[in-house]
């Protein structure tokens, strides 16, 4: 295997359910995450574990999950190098000096990323005031930047149940997640049941 940790990733997809944005979650509070995920398709799941780093954990570096529409045309163009800008584009070339120079022709701002702001309709702002603690806050803000991913009109619904997957032990990263949730008075507010987690019963 090699390490991902600081480079760019094209995959046409995810793959799997919730335990891939799990060890994406993972990596990054590791500090072992890719610079950046460059997707043919537009898929919400494979970005959840972005989306949490960037809700639950504000002071993480930032992962772009970035979905384009020629991605056949990019993997023809074989890039060696790439560079994500300030404001989420990307600059491509064949070595390092060359995507720096076109990057600084294009902008002189080349910093970190940031967390874009989110522009929410009156019902997302609804949500979010009816937020009683940060824990809660964090996570309807999850909700909203996920409904964003898979639809450009997202719409919401009231349920009655719930059920959490993605909650086995994979490392120290998971256990931060439920342990910052629970300092920042993270509850359930309906009946909810969990996957059957890796312990012996």
């Amino acid at each position: 295997g090699q390490s991902v940790e600081g480079k760019i990733l094209c995959l046409p997809s995810g793959r799997g359910s919730s335990t891939a944005s799990q060890v994406l979650l993972e990596l990054i509070l590791n500090g072992k995450a890719p610079k950046a995920l460059i997707l043919r398709d537009r898929d919400g799941l494979v970005s959840v574990g972005a989306l949490v780093a960037q809700s639950v954990f504000p002071e993480a570096k930032v992962l772009d999950v970035i979905q384009i529409d020629d991605f056949r045309g990019l993997l023809e163009a074989d890039p060696k190098y790439a560079q994500v800008m300030a404001d989420g584009s990307m600059i491509f070339g064949s070595n390092k000096e060359e995507v720096e120079t076109r990057a600084r022709e294009i902008s002189s701002t080349m910093g970190e990323r940031e967390v874009p702001e989110l522009s929410l309709t009156q019902e997302e702002q609804s949500m979010m005031e009816n937020a009683s603690t940060s824990a809660e806050k964090r996570a309807v803000e999850c909700i909203i930047r996920y409904a964003r991913i898979a639809s450009d009109e997202p719409t919401y619904v009231s349920v009655e149940k719930a059920h959490i997957d993605g909650c086995t032990y994979i490392g120290p990263g998971g256990l931060k997640f439920v342990q910052r949730l629970v300092q920042e008075g993270g509850h359930v507010r309906i009946p909810t049941t969990l996957n059957s987690v890796s312990t012996d019963l």
